[in-house]
């Protein structure tokens, strides 16, 4: 009998580990954030240095190569920079009844899609699309 209870403690121990562990995952199961895009060819490459730097690219639809430094909790805003810990960072909120993304994606790599636009606090990103890169 204790040798019964034994195993059963011990299954019931290492089935709470691998929850635990699978809880703590900080990779995204999705891979993209937001609806396809229609038509990729329409966006123009651009960097975060860019949108602040070129008056031209504003109200245009952009293709973005990035980080993301920081997640809004609710995942509806993000902050996207040309390297990790840059100065310049890019404030990226999505469309009105749009996509959210994960925390979990802070610090990775993506390809963001958007249209640049001014707000009270200067230039920011309109999101449409996120895909992780790597």
């Amino acid at each position: 009998m204790k040798k019964i209870s034994f195993v059963v403690a011990l299954v019931v121990l290492f089935g709470a580990i691998a929850i635990l562990a699978s809880c703590g995952s900080s990779t995204p199961q999705e891979k993209t954030f937001g609806p396809p895009i229609e038509k990729p060819e329409e966006y123009q490459p651009a960097t975060v240095e860019q949108v602040f730097a070129d008056p031209e690219l504003m109200d245009k639809q952009v293709i973005m190569d990035v980080y993301v430094d920081e997640v809004c909790p609710a995942g509806c805003w993000f902050f996207i920079s040309d390297k990790l810990g840059d100065k310049v960072r890019l404030y990226v909120s999505r469309t009105k009844d749009s996509f959210t993304v994960p925390e979990s994606i802070k610090g990775l790599h993506v390809k963001v899609y958007g249209k640049v636009i001014a707000s009270n606090t200067g230039e920011m990103l309109e999101g449409y699309r996120v895909e992780l890169i790597d």
